[in-house]
């Protein structure tokens, strides 16, 4: 189901490697119930590794923050498992191009606790990457905590350097022009088409 701000444009579908079938879309102000929905099923152990800080809430300028981007400096897709009973929110990642390097990026990664360890990170990571190339913003910095085993797993496997720790904080950096996951992952070309027609949308922000 496509969102309704976005009408023309139709969600990916693919299978992860345990069958699990999900569908990626580009977030939009539509979305803003669903992230505050989303934000409420995570565990308090997660929403602090989202944030760094105890987060009991998203304030009402945050969800608008979150929801209203402008596709290109500003960009996020949504993850939803497709089961029987229709869509169910997964998770999120987002990429925030940085103010004094505008070939860079800051990103950030949710995913649901019932959905974590089943490969949506990497989806999400992946198909970060293939916006940053079609928005040309070269290298996307990560920073997560250092007991965030499962987020420095989903960069390991994927081909990140990860250095070492510093004040309890893992930096990284992914070279998006170099990263060659994406020259054989098969929803690479479907995902750059909607990631540049998200841009053409007339509501888009």
């Amino acid at each position: 189901m496509p969102p309704t701000n976005l009408p023309h444009l139709t969600p990916v579908e693919l299978t992860l490697p345990n069958d699990m079938v999900v569908s990626l879309r580009p977030l939009g102000p539509d979305d803003r119930e669903r992230l505050a929905a989303g934000f409420d099923r995570l565990s308090a152990e997660s929403r602090y590794r989202r944030f760094m800080t105890p987060t009991p809430r998203l304030t009402a300028s945050e969800l608008i923050y979150f929801s209203e981007i402008d596709y290109r400096n500003h960009f996020a897709w949504g993850v939803q498992a497709v089961r029987s009973d229709g869509l169910d929110g997964a998770g999120v990642a987002r990429y925030v191009r940085l103010a004094d390097d505008q070939n860079a990026a800051d990103t950030a990664f949710t995913v649901l606790d019932e959905y974590q360890g089943q490969g949506i990170g990497r989806v999400l990571l992946l198909a970060l990457a293939v916006a940053a190339r079609v928005n040309v913003v070269h290298e996307l910095h990560f920073d997560v905590l250092a007991d965030n085993r499962p987020m420095l797993r989903v960069l390991e496997k994927s081909g990140v350097p990860v250095g070492s720790a510093s004040d309890g904080i893992v930096h990284a950096v992914l070279d998006v022009d170099s990263f060659r996951a994406l020259d054989s992952w098969p929803p690479a070309r479907a995902l750059s088409d909607l990631a540049r027609a998200v841009r053409l949308t007339p509501d888009s922000r």
